[in-house]
């Protein structure tokens, strides 16, 4: 059974949403351990999350660029009628 388009973009969008929830909890969490190693002045903690802050700015980016690609296929076709 071939999916349709609507159901195809239904399902990226989903993704695309849990992606984002995944993020943001991904954020929050690192957000808690800077305060925690701020409170605890722990400067191999901070280290640390410095070193994890690479994983975010990848996931973050390649999000961003699932949600172009999914504008870009998703919207309409131009037509010039003569």
């Amino acid at each position: 059974m071939a999916v349709t388009a609507r159901a195809a973009f239904d399902r990226q969008l989903h993704t695309l949403l849990d992606d984002t929830l995944l993020l943001g909890s991904m954020v929050e969490k690192a957000i808690e351990r800077c305060i925690d190693a701020l409170v605890r002045l722990d400067a191999d903690l901070a280290r640390q999350i410095i070193g994890d802050d690479a994983r975010i700015n990848d996931r973050r980016y390649r999000l961003e660029e699932d949600a172009v690609r999914l504008i870009a296929t998703q919207q309409p076709m131009a037509a010039i009628s003569g």
